[in-house]
């Protein structure tokens, strides 16, 4: 068939609204005149079922009022939407006594887009709801703008969207994969990234970032050990096993000063030998302890490497003076534990080691990244800013963290609320 003879069929809608009169101007020019003459003059009392339109004129004449008046168009609309969400109610009434949330949701979704064109009291009325019970769900409903579903205009001291961007991001960030969540905290209030409690910090990781699992702590009811004054006045010094993926063991020395808690010097051997540790302590003695003349103490446990520190160290200056943890002092040894540990789940075990070798370009890593953490028992500053006094200046933290709760609020109070 040729584009000259074809013929243009119509939607049964559009004769509809062209008679009703509702038909906009738009589609109306799409419509050629000589169809629009011959709709106009077409003589439809021989059309079948023309005395059914007669008996409806009423219902059509109705219906183009509506449809032509936008105002009665929406009402119209609104009417509908209420008699729906009377049979909503009505289907699920048992659900909503029994509070569930995503029933509840919808229902108060359908109801709240009614109300700015009714009215709160007109809505309530016509859905069947006394005010009270539309406070009492609407007390039940959660926010999806929320990571805690509650509504910000309510509980406005949330943290912003912009600040949780913040927090998620740092926190899944690779450089901070072996910190701790504490220890992220701080890294941000320094930064002035993010300026908030510690507890709320961890509320809001916990709901929103995953972290490599780490062994429950099995102690119970801890008790404060052995602490030092100063730096390098205490020192702990250990021996950790470590298998890489070759199969052979590795022995990990650790010198520890209490105070700071920074890792002062290591070492990586395959074997297990007195001489390592001796040349270790030797080490921190012409690296930090020569200029002073304060005694240390160095606390280790009771293993067979640490027999011969005593004598080794017997005449030096300043004076050493080596206790064995349980046995001299009613301690353990377990600041230097709790740095095995965390070495390990933290860096080592989260990546597959091959060799010795490789071993120690890890350990080095870890030691750097160890030493230049913020720690929360240190008030956030690092083992390193610690061991050598040059810890930044901290003391407004608690007025930023106040004036960042009050800017908070106001703007979450401004805010659009979840309704």
């Amino acid at each position: 068939m040729s584009n000259s003879t074809y013929k243009r069929q119509y939607h049964p809608y559009i004769p509809l609204a062209f008679h009703l009169s509702i038909l906009p101007e738009q589609a109306l020019q799409q419509v050629p005149r000589s169809t629009r003459h011959y709709w106009r003059k077409k003589d439809i009392q021989q059309l079948t079922g023309y005395e059914y339109v007669i008996g409806q004129q009423d219902v059509l004449s109705t219906l183009s009022l509506i449809a032509s008046n936008k105002h009665l168009l929406a009402v119209n609309r609104a009417l509908l939407k209420i008699r729906a969400i009377s049979r909503y109610i009505s289907k699920n009434i048992q659900g909503i006594k029994l509070v569930r949330i995503p029933i509840i949701n919808c229902l108060m979704k359908q109801v709240s887009s009614i109300i700015p064109l009714m009215g709160l009291r007109k809505t309530l009325r016509w859905c069947n709801f006394s005010y009270a019970q539309w406070r009492r769900l609407l007390n039940k409903q959660l926010c999806a703008r929320s990571p805690f579903q509650l509504c910000r205009k309510k509980h406005p001291a949330q943290l912003l969207n912009k600040e949780i961007n913040v927090l998620t991001n740092t926190c899944i960030d690779p450089a901070y994969t072996a910190w701790p969540l504490s220890s992220i905290y701080h890294q941000l209030i320094r930064a002035g990234q993010l300026y908030c409690s510690l507890s709320s910090f961890y509320k809001y990781c916990a709901k929103l970032v995953s972290r490599p699992v780490l062994p429950k702590n099995r102690r119970k009811n801890h008790c404060t050990g052995i602490r030092a004054e100063n730096p390098l006045q205490i020192l702990h010094a250990d021996i950790t096993l470590f298998r890489t993926a070759d199969g052979a063991i590795s022995y990990i020395y650790f010198i520890q000063d209490n105070r700071s808690r920074s890792i002062l010097q290591y070492a990586v051997s395959n074997q297990k030998k007195a001489s390592t540790l001796i040349e270790l302590i030797r080490n921190v003695y012409h690296q930090y302890l020569v200029p002073s003349s304060s005694p240390l103490t160095l606390l280790t446990d009771g293993g067979s490497e640490n027999q011969y520190v005593k004598q080794h160290f017997a005449n030096v200056v300043p004076p050493l003076e080596h206790l064995i943890a349980q046995k001299d002092i009613l301690f353990s040894n377990a600041m230097i534990e709790h740095l095995n540990k965390t070495i390990k789940y933290r860096y080592l075990y989260q990546q597959q080691i091959n060799n010795l070798q490789h071993l120690e370009k890890i350990l080095e890593q870890a030691v750097h990244n160890y030493n230049n953490r913020p720690v929360h028992i240190l008030n956030g500053l690092t083992p390193l800013e610690v061991l050598n006094n040059n810890a930044p200046d901290l003391n407004h933290t608690k007025e930023n963290i106040q004036k960042a709760i009050r800017n908070r609020i106001n703007i979450n109070k401004a805010g659009d609320c979840c309704l």
